[in-house]
């Protein structure tokens, strides 16, 4: 069981590729683990543990870690991983499609700063970036995709969305804020986001494998679906939910 503990352990401790500190840190405090750091001033690419008052902190969640509490986590973890990658996918796919269509940025201003210190393709990236930070990639996905239609004109991905895909969706990011942000404590916010008419103000969040497999599911169904348009459009390139992470 030791083994298997420091195994698992090992895991946890190399997953940084798709979360940040942060996030484990507040998935550790779901589980009741109170941690001592006030901050941490910086999100390393590798999740090398440096800092003492964190090891600590992974070693005290080692001694408590059970089977039954690590099924927990990792549903938790692959319920953020997986608003995380469909997050970072659209935003990859929509960044593609604006770099084929600059015309989308033509009122955007550009500070003379720039144009002395930076390159012209690094200015046009930083921007189509800030553009999707700013103006596309905010609010639950029924505002990012009306924004996706309206603003970058790809009035194509109606014919993936339906209301069940989209509810289903906001479920997943209304989910993903409260383990991240609410310490996992329904609020009313919650309640009315989804209609949930079963769970009370401070109950627990449950997620369970069988969610999972079900949220999961939807997911992949709708990044295939939306390759396929990103497809038509641009058949010379070559997309899929894991291509810009390998």
């Amino acid at each position: 069981m030791d083994e298997e503990i420091t195994q698992v352990s090992k895991f946890l401790l190399e997953f940084n590729t798709y979360l940040n500190i942060s996030s484990i840190i507040s998935i550790m405090e779901f589980e009741g683990i109170k941690l001592e750091i006030e901050k941490i001033e910086t999100y390393p690419t590798t999740l090398t543990v440096q800092n003492e008052e964190l090891q600590r902190a992974f070693d005290t969640y080692n001694k408590t870690l059970t089977i039954e509490g690590y099924i927990k986590y990792k549903n938790r973890f692959e319920l953020i991983h997986l608003n995380t990658l469909l997050e970072a996918y659209l935003f990859n796919c929509c960044k593609y499609h604006i770099e084929q269509h600059k015309d989308i940025l033509d009122c955007t201003k550009i500070l003379f700063k720039d144009l002395r210190t930076k390159d012209t393709e690094t200015i046009i990236d930083e921007k189509i970036e800030k553009y999707l930070n700013d103006a596309i990639m905010y609010g639950d996905y029924t505002d990012i995709f009306e924004k996706i239609k309206r603003k970058l004109k790809l009035n194509q991905i109606e014919r993936i969305l339906s209301d069940e895909v989209v509810r289903e969706l906001n479920e997943l990011s209304a989910k993903r804020n409260l383990v991240l942000h609410r310490n996992g404590r329904i609020d009313r916010k919650y309640i009315q986001k989804i209609h949930d008419d079963n769970s009370e103000i401070g109950d627990k969040l449950q997620v369970d494998s069988e969610y999972i497999k079900h949220i999961r599911l939807i997911v992949m169904t709708f990044a295939i679906d939306f390759d396929n348009i990103i497809c038509e459009l641009y058949p010379n390139l070559k997309t899929s939910l894991t291509y810009y992470y390998t």
